[in-house]
């Protein structure tokens, strides 16, 4: 695998020290990644 375990470990790490530091940033920041994403994401309320 081209895959490098440890940086991706290491950026978790990083991810979640700075979700204990600034929670309300990490909360902002993922409904902006959510939002940003909507456009690809299948229509699940137009379903009915």
């Amino acid at each position: 695998m081209a895959f490098s375990q440890p940086s991706f470990w290491s950026l978790s790490v990083e991810a979640w020290i700075s979700l204990q530091k600034a929670p309300k940033s990490l909360i902002w920041f993922s409904y902006a990644f959510l939002f940003h994403l909507h456009p690809f994401l299948p229509p699940f309320s137009n379903q009915g």
